[in-house]
């Protein structure tokens, strides 16, 4: 029960603090536009759901995504405090990296959108974390679209 209400807990809290800005950078690789946000107050009016991953020291967790042609992805992952700097890398066809956040400051928020479908993982990791022998920490992985604004 106490999970449940953790899960529930984060979920609204992401929800409501999902926001974005102005693109800081962006890669474009095979019709596919992956950008780093920065947060302001603006909110996004698309679907949205978050998925918990459980990080261990070493260890590296992969979210897939099927993206659709005509609408904006926004992935924001956060973690407690002790996984420090949680690095995302975004993986094409092919296992071609397509974004790394290590890149931009490991910065936790950012907008992928193609211009064709295509599959995508994100992977999520904790160089720096603060792990004890093969304690597992919980990040969130919030993955919201909405249709693209052109």
């Amino acid at each position: 029960m106490k999970t449940k209400n953790l899960i529930l807990t984060c979920t609204i809290f992401l929800i409501v603090s999902f926001a974005f800005t102005q693109p800081l950078n962006a890669q474009i690789y095979k019709n596919c536009v992956v950008k780093s946000y920065i947060e302001t107050g603006e909110k996004i009016s698309g679907k949205g759901n978050t998925r918990i991953v459980k990080l261990r020291k070493n260890q590296r967790k992969a979210v897939d995504v099927t993206c659709k042609e005509g609408r904006e992805y926004y992935i924001k992952v956060r973690g407690k405090s002790k996984l420090g700097n949680i690095q995302i890398r975004v993986f094409g066809k092919d296992n071609k990296l397509l974004f790394d956040n290590a890149s931009e400051g490991f910065i936790e928020t950012i907008k992928i959108t193609p211009e064709m479908e295509q599959k995508l993982s994100i992977e999520v990791f904790a160089p720096s974390g603060k792990f004890k022998n093969k304690e597992a920490i919980s990040a969130s992985v919030f993955i919201a679209s909405q249709k693209a604004i052109n």
